[in-house]
């Protein structure tokens, strides 16, 4: 008897699309995911969803459910994520920004959008941050 075939990646990445629209889900597709510029396999997923203040990352096993070891990687650092922040990053910003990536010790929680709009300095108003 023949074993019944499994969807390929882009079979179910196309799903995943289907799904998140059905379901009233924003939905960003990758098209290189995972893939560093050198062409090396990362794990990044390839596809993002929001729907009311939900961010989902899902990545998509191989056909035997196992996940290469970048994928299982992301999938447990995404997983114990606990704050989720944004920023708008201006050329004129960049120093502030890096000031806040070295400033903010790993590990920590809670959110630092004011500590990014005390650093950018800029007068104008940093996402995420009540101060002008």
């Amino acid at each position: 008897m023949p074993r019944p075939r499994h969807p390929s990646r882009a079979e179910v990445e196309s799903t995943v699309a289907k799904l998140a629209l059905a379901y009233g889900w924003e939905h960003h597709h990758a098209r290189c995911a995972g893939i560093t510029q050198d062409g090396y396999i990362d794990g990044f997923p390839a596809d993002v969803l929001y729907r009311d203040g939900c961010l989902l990352f899902v990545l998509t096993a191989a056909a035997d459910g196992d996940l290469t070891l970048p994928e299982a990687r992301w999938a447990t650092r995404l997983g114990a994520v606990q704050v989720v922040e944004a920023k708008v990053v201006r050329c004129v910003d960049l120093q502030a920004l890096a000031q806040f990536l070295r400033m903010r010790p790993p590990g920590r929680t809670g959110s630092a959008a004011a500590e990014y709009a005390e650093t950018a300095g800029s007068g104008r108003r940093v996402a995420g941050s009540s101060r002008r």
